[in-house]
């Protein structure tokens, strides 16, 4: 019971902080190699993300170029909070 909720806690707070990562974790539930799915499928997930979110009429923001429109940190776009 424990390790479940613990799951679900560290699941909760990937979500919260880069809003992929708890399903990369959900998916690299799927794997013997846990980490090494974790990061192959957060990294697949991202690029996922960037054609998949223009379809619904999301734009992101410049991470590093833009004049008026950018990040306030280049942190935001290493944790996909764009």
């Amino acid at each position: 019971m424990i390790r479940v909720a613990l799951f679900a806690l560290t699941a909760m707070a990937l979500t919260a902080l880069t809003q992929l990562g708890g399903i990369a974790l959900i998916i690299a539930l799927l794997f013997k190699r846990r980490k090494t799915a974790f990061a192959a499928s957060y990294i697949a997930v991202s690029i996922a993300a960037l054609w998949i979110a223009p379809l619904f009429g999301r734009t992101p923001l410049p991470c590093l170029t833009g004049d008026s429109l950018k990040m306030h940190s280049p942190f935001f776009c290493v944790l996909n909070r764009q």
